[in-house]
């Protein structure tokens, strides 16, 4: 059995700033009249600066693990049949009138070949 394990990690980090700025001016003038028919004029000018800063971060992270098992499985039968045949001929043996065996090469009495 051979297994192999592969393990592959992927991490993505995203990051996203937003800035706002906002301004806000404002003019005030003020008017001061004397008896002698001047007048004063005073401006005064304020200016509000507000920023706003985001800052957005995304961290993703993927792990894929693959794992392969291989198992391999040999089998081997091997059947071997012997079979032997002896065979045992004598042409020459007969059989006589009583079932006997007598040594001829010519046929029998009763007319019957041995073999």
């Amino acid at each position: 059995t051979t297994t192999t394990t592969t393990t592959i990690t992927i991490t993505t980090t995203t990051s996203t700033t937003t800035t706002a700025t906002t301004s806000t001016t404002t003019t005030t003038t003020t008017s001061t009249a004397t008896t002698s028919s001047t007048s004063t004029a005073t401006t005064s000018t304020t200016t509000t600066t507000t920023t706003t800063t985001t800052t957005t971060t995304t961290t993703t992270t993927t792990t894929v693990t693959s794992t392969i098992s291989t198992t391999s499985s040999t089998s081997t039968s091997t059947t071997t049949t012997s079979t032997t045949t002896t065979s045992v001929t004598s042409p020459n043996l007969q059989w006589n009138q009583i079932g006997t065996v007598v040594a001829g090469t010519t046929q029998g009495t009763n007319g019957n070949q041995f073999t």
